[in-house]
């Protein structure tokens, strides 16, 4: 169990250093809308998808849940 905890760590290590910091932040901003929508938090979803579209305003993903 310990090698294959290894290897997903590791493999999310490599995905994780692949993408800008901005992306990582868009993305994790994303991320947290799409729970807050999912938990019925609508207003505090779409200050999220807003702020990850300052990061990066071409995410369709999340111009389409907002």
């Amino acid at each position: 169990m310990q090698q294959l905890k290894t290897k997903i760590n590791g493999r999310l290590r490599l995905e994780h250093d692949r993408y800008p910091v901005c992306m990582r932040v868009c993305v994790a901003w994303g991320n947290l809308a799409n729970v807050l929508n999912a938990d019925g938090r609508s207003l505090e979803a779409e200050h999220a998808y807003k702020a990850a579209l300052r990061h990066r305003s071409n995410m369709a993903d999340v111009h389409y849940n907002l």
